[in-house]
Formats: C-alpha cells, sequence, structure tokens
C-alpha cells in the first residue's frame, strides 16, 4: 500500500477519478441540466451504441438512419445485449422491455424536433457530417445542442456547417460503448460554457466518464494512441521479430499487442488516415508557397517525429515511394498508390514503410478485410502470419527493454505534448483519459503520473537517450525540461 504503484493507481483510479465525477472539468456557471430526449444519426456501430447507452439509463432516444430497416437494425443491437442479459438473470424480461421502448428507431429528420442534444454518429467524412448537421438543424428548437461522435476531425470545422457553432460540440464515444467507459468532450473554438456544462452533464447521466479536451487534430486520445501502434510498425519496421513486440506490449500492461490493436482499427483506415495526412501537409505547403509568392523548398524536418530512424537500419534515407531498395529486400515490388512529397509527423518512416507494404504490397488491410498481421481461422486462436519474418532484415539488436520503454515513453512524451499545447487543461483528464480511453497500463496511474513515477528529471534523462537511439519523437518537450530542471511532478 505504501509503494509507488499503489500511490499511482489510488490517487488516479479513486482520487482523480472522483474529481472527474464530481465536475472538476465542467463550467461553474451554468446550472445542472439533464437530456429529455436524444437524437442519435446513424445506426452503424457506434449510433447503435449510443442508442444503448441512453436507454439504458432511462433516457429516451430517437436513432435515425437513411431507411428505417437500418435504424431497426441498430435497435436490435440493444436487443441482442439486453438477451443475454435476461439469459444471465442479470436483468429482467419486463426491464428489457422497458429499455428497448426507450428506443424509436426512424426514417424521418422529422422525428428529431423534441430533441434537447442531437449526437452525429455518422462516417468520418467532412461532407456527410456537415449534410446531416444541417438537416437536423433545420427541425431542432433553438436551445438543442448538436454534438459529433468524431475520432479525429477538428470539431471547429465540423462546426462551419453549423448555423450555431456556440451549440456545437464533440462526444467521443468509444468501441463498443456498451464496455467502454470514456466519452472525450471536445470544445470548438465557438463553444460556449454552456453548451460545455450541458455535454458534461449528459455524460455523467449515462454513466459515463467525461473528460474535456479542446480541439486539435486527433484531439487527445486518438493522437496519443495512435503512438501506441505507430511505435509496434516501427519496431517490426526495424527488424524486431512480430512476437517480440507484441509481448512487450503485454508485459508493459497495455491489454492487446500493438500489431493485434491494429488489425482490429484495420489498416485499410490507418493507410487512409496516413494518406490524408500527407495530403493535407501538401496542401498546406502548395498554399504557404503560393502566399509567399514563390517556392521555398520546404523539406519539413520541424516533424517531431522522426529524425534518424532509418539511417540506421537501413543506411539510407528516403521519402515515400519505397520501390528500391526495400521492397526488393522484403521480396516484392511496392506498387504504392502515392508517392507523397512530404513525409508524416505522427508516423516514423519504418512504421510507414511496414504499414505501405502490408496495405499495398501484401493486400493484407486487417481482420475485417480476411487478415492483416495476424491470419485468423474459423476455428481456433488467431496467429501471427508467417510472412512478417521478411521484415526481420538483420537490422541491428533492439534491447527488450528499450523495446517495452519505447511503448510506454512514447505515449507520455505524445500526451506532455497535448499539455503543453493546451490540447489537455489538467492532468487529471490526461490520466483518467489514458486509462479508461484505451487502456494504458494502471499500474502507471496514466500517462502523466508514469512520468512522476519514473521522476521528471530521469524520465528526461532517458527520454534524450532514446531520442538520440531511435529518433527525435521521443525528445524531451520544453514542458518536461523546464519540470526536469527543478525536477518536480508534471
Amino acid at each position: 500500500v505504501t509503494g509507488q504503484v499503489a500511490k499511482n493507481m489510488i490517487g488516479t483510479l479513486f482520487f482523480q477519478l472522483n474529481e472527474v465525477k464530481a465536475g472538476k472539468s465542467r463550467p461553474a456557471g451554468p446550472p445542472r441540466w439533464r437530456a429529455g430526449r436524444v437524437g442519435i444519426l446513424g445506426a452503424g456501430m457506434m449510433g447503435a451504441g449510443i442508442a444503448w447507452a441512453c436507454a439504458s439509463r432511462s433516457v429516451p432516444c430517437v436513432l435515425t438512419d437513411v431507411d428505417l430497416a437500418k435504424a431497426e437494425r441498430g435497435k436490435a443491437y440493444s436487443a441482442q445485449l439486453l438477451a443475454k442479459r435476461v439469459e444471465k438473470g442479470r436483468t429482467s424480461a419486463a426491464d428489457a422491455e422497458k429499455v428497448l421502448a426507450a428506443i424509436m428507431p426512424s426514417a424521418e429528420v422529422a422525428d428529431l424536433s423534441n430533441c434537447d442534444l442531437v449526437i452525429e454518429a455518422v462516417f468520418e467524412k467532412r461532407e456527410l457530417k456537415a449534410q446531416v448537421t444541417r438537416e437536423a438543424e433545420a427541425v431542432l428548437d433553438a436551445g438543442a445542442v448538436i454534438a459529433s461522435n468524431t475520432s479525429t476531425l477538428p470539431i471547429t470545422g465540423l462546426a462551419e456547417a453549423s448555423a450555431r457553432p456556440e451549440q456545437f460540440i464533440g462526444l467521443h464515444f468509444f468501441s463498443p460503448v456498451d464496455r467502454m467507459q470514456l466519452v472525450e468532450i471536445i470544445k470548438g473554438k465557438r463553444t460556449s460554457a454552456e453548451t460545455l456544462a450541458k455535454a458534461f452533464d449528459f455524460v455523467l447521466q449515462i454513466g459515463k466518464t467525461p473528460i474535456v479536451v479542446n480541439d486539435a487534430r486527433g484531439f487527445y486520445t486518438s493522437r496519443v494512441f495512435g503512438t501506441f501502434v505507430n511505435e509496434g510498425m516501427a519496431l517490426l519496421g526495424e527488424g524486431v521479430p512480430a512476437a517480440v513486440v507484441e509481448n512487450a506490449g503485454w508485459q508493459i500492461g497495455m491489454p492487446v499487442g500493438p500489431l493485434a490493436v491494429l488489425d482490429e482499427v484495420s489498416l485499410k483506415l490507418a493507410d487512409d488516415v496516413l494518406h490524408q495526412e500527407l495530403a493535407d501537409l501538401e496542401r498546406e505547403r502548395h498554399e504557404h508557397e503560393h502566399e509567399h509568392g514563390h517556392a521555398h523548398d520546404h523539406d519539413h524536418d520541424h516533424s517531431p517525429d522522426h529524425g534518424h530512424e532509418h539511417g540506421h537500419v537501413h543506411g539510407q534515407e528516403h521519402g515515400h515511394d519505397h520501390a528500391g531498395g526495400h521492397a526488393r529486400a522484403a521480396g516484392s515490388s511496392a506498387g504504392h498508390r502515392h508517392a507523397h512529397k512530404e513525409r508524416s509527423r505522427r508516423v516514423p518512416e519504418s512504421a510507414v514503410y511496414v504499414l505501405e507494404k502490408m496495405a499495398h504490397g501484401f493486400k493484407r488491410m486487417g481482420r475485417a478485410h480476411g487478415g492483416g498481421f495476424y491470419d485468423y481461422p474459423e476455428h481456433g486462436e488467431k496467429t501471427l502470419w508467417p510472412g512478417l519474418k521478411v521484415f526481420e532484415r538483420g537490422g541491428r539488436s533492439i534491447p527488450f527493454e528499450d523495446i517495452k520503454e519505447r511503448m510506454l515513453y512514447v505515449q507520455a512524451i505524445e500526451t506532455i505534448r497535448c499539455l503543453q499545447e493546451g490540447v489537455l487543461e489538467s492532468t487529471r483528464d490526461a490520466n483518467v483519459g489514458s486509462i479508461f480511453g484505451w487502456g494504458f497500463p494502471a499500474w502507471t496511474g496514466g500517462t502523466i503520473q508514469f512520468v512522476n513515477h519514473v521522476g521528471t528529471r530521469a524520465f528526461a534523462a532517458r527520454a534524450q537517450e532514446l531520442a538520440q537511439r531511435y529518433g527525435e519523437r521521443f525528445a524531451p518537450p520544453e514542458l518536461l525540461s523546464k519540470h526536469a530542471e527543478q525536477d518536480t511532478p508534471l
């Protein structure tokens, strides 16, 4: 009980969690609020899960989709969950009926008219989100709040489609919604304090745990969780056997290895996100050059995510079109879709190489697409795909301690950047969000408490060491360096 791990866990899972539930991140001014009726746009996996979250806490909701059959299928998800609970004796048939009665499937936008909160849960496409936002607003009362369940698209941009951006907010639920406790509330630039208070109260009303973050690409949870899976791919790209990468993930206390997670998320999605980022960077550069009236020869090497990862592994530096040395070394030519001039600011080059090779070279897109890093036999356990041996090119051996610490440190460092940039406003939300959002090891007390557990001075020194060995993404951010000087906790 007096050990540091016990202190980490008690500090975050008792004191900080109770502070969250007591409303420490909620604006103090606006009165307490309860949602009377909630509209949900899109009855896919997330929409169906949000409908369950509302109905199971006696909040009536309207679940809409383009046709009634799709909306009915979304409601059927709750029926399945309830059938299992009745079977196990965890609820009665009469109570299950009450929960189901609280979900009204619909294909009519007009049915949203008496909702005081509408949550948009359609595909991650800006145009589609804009369209459904405008349609819903046309039938809603003036005081209704519109929320977007997006995991990456900046809320301020999505709010441009709204006639009342001060009543627009992000509510990022996690999949599967019936099991995941966290909801990440994202404030847009114009979101009012009253709207934030209503969103916060609603998350507590449906029995979930809210954290509050400011707007940025990937917000907090998606952005930091992404560093974990990217680090797993980077290690694989540097020649570490896949089984070692996965075991290191389990040994630090993550619920699942980074490659297994990527298979579930789908490599296709990761690849699409990467190419969207590169296209955005290229567009920004063109606009920048255009504004200045002359072409600067930018090579954007100010990115925090890579310095010399490739140098020591392959002895060569290159951009995206990998059609040369690697592809032949790995035994096939990689016909990639794009040869981008830009380099990702989020994904280490060795991880980009693995992602492109898997998605375009081997056409292994993840579990939903028949297989990715793992094979999924019809009967029996999943197993690592034998073809991954191709990445073990006899790169220099990496100490197992370094492998484990790279996965932990990369997430903690990205969290410090989120604090430094003002994406996060409190270490409390950082710690609670990391454990409940993506399963950062509970023994650490969360991403920021892990830094305090090591000690800011010792953590900064080790981060510097990892940066020299494996790339700039491990370099201590300014906020960490300040605390390290005095050896004070974050």
